[in-house]
Formats: structure tokens, sequence, C-alpha cells
């Protein structure tokens, strides 16, 4: 079975697939910010939400592993920095899951919405050529891990172990072999006469958006009240 890419959409029937997709990008920006300069208490909320939120979209979060490495290593400079500047180990250890939840949320919308959905539905931007250059845009993220995937599993597989030069290699052939996807979606798109000025259609509010909302309101509440 292939791997599942990181940042990339799943078809699914769930409730974070049926929750609009503006209501999702919003609530998105909304807990980013907050986390920001969350309390323990806030962020320990937000945690217990998205691990609800994990647990019903069934996020696999075992085929992400590989990819995730780099975001592990950037959490640990950012911990890492924070105890040098705070000489805390509890102030470092907050603001590692202040940025892993930030990441755990992107995970989640960009796994239940798709380019598409997220360009037709956001305000302004919706009908536009400028919706289009946001889909592409979005739709490129996945490609780039997947092509950094398959070039680490062809030098794995070469039994290529790290230098300097296997380094400029790795690189060079990533960038080569993401030239071609994106030549690949070019030509594909061309031959299904693609066209950035179509009409777009966002899909209607409903009930499946109120958990979303009430959440993201309360987060909010909280923070007005326990700053």
């Amino acid at each position: 079975m292939a791997r599942t890419v990181i940042f990339s959409y799943r078809h699914q029937d769930r409730l974070l697939n049926r929750t609009h997709p503006f209501i999702k990008v919003l609530a998105l920006l909304c807990g980013c910010i907050l986390l920001f300069n969350a309390s323990v208490f806030l962020v320990s909320i937000i945690a217990l939400f998205l691990v609800v939120l994990t647990g019903i979209q069934r996020l696999p979060l075992r085929s992400y592993a590989r990819q995730l490495r780099f975001f592990i290593l950037l959490f640990l400079l950012i911990a890492l920095g924070e105890y040098l500047r705070s000489h805390s180990v509890s102030s470092a250890l907050i603001v590692l899951a202040r940025y892993a939840l930030m990441i755990l949320y992107a995970l989640l919308i960009t796994d239940s919405t798709s380019s598409d959905e997220i360009a037709s539905s956001i305000p302004l931007v919706n009908k536009s050529v400028l919706a289009s250059g946001i889909e592409l845009t979005l739709a490129i993220v996945p490609m780039v891990f997947q092509a950094s995937e398959e070039v680490r599993i062809a030098q794995r597989a070469r039994l290529r172990r790290w230098s300097t030069k296997g380094t400029f290699g790795y690189l060079s052939t990533l960038f080569e072999l993401l030239l071609i996807r994106l030549e690949e979606r070019a030509l594909a798109l061309e031959g299904r006469l693609f066209d950035a000025k179509r009409k777009r259609h966002a899909p209607p509010l409903s009930l499946y958006d109120l958990p979303m909302v009430l959440a993201t309101a309360l987060f909010i509440g909280l923070r007005l009240v326990r700053p």
C-alpha cells in the first residue's frame, strides 16, 4: 500500500470533511494565533480538542512518521532555544506543545479539505483568478513531500550513506524531480482545458460546522477570560 503523503487531502465521509472549508480555515488561523501566547490551561484544552478530532478523522500519523522528522527536529531546536533563553524546562515544553499543536491543526485541515474547496470557499477570493492560484499552490505542497520521500527511498535502496556530496546530490535530484512533476501537472491541466476564471460555488453552511465554530469561540473566550 502506498505511503500517505503529509499535508495531502483524503476523501472521507467524516465530521471534518463535512465541515465548511472556510470555517476550517478560519478555525486554523484563530487557533494558531491563540497558541502563540496561550496559557498552559488553554494549550491543554486545545490539545484535548485536537486529539479528539484526530481520533474522529483517523489521521494516519504512523504513515506520516518519516515525513514528520523534519518538524520533530524543528520542534527540538525551538524548545532548545527557549530553554537557553529562559532556563526553564516547563517553558520549553509549553513552547514545544504550542508549535506541535499548530502543525496538528494544519494536518487535520489539509487532511479533510481539498485545495479546490479552500479556494472556492474563501470570501473575496471565490470566482477569481486568485482562487485558482491558491488552489494550485496548495496542491504543490504535498507534491514536494512526495517527491522528497521518493528520492529518499531511491537513495536508501542504493545503500547511499550521508555525506556532503550526497546531500547536494539529493537536493539536485529532488529539484529535478519537482520540475518534472510540475511539468506533468501543467500538461495535465492543459489537457483538461483548465480555466482559471471558471465559476466556483462554495458549499452551504450546515450543522456539521457547529462543533468547530463552538470550539473556536470557546478558545477565544478562554483567552479573553484567562489571558
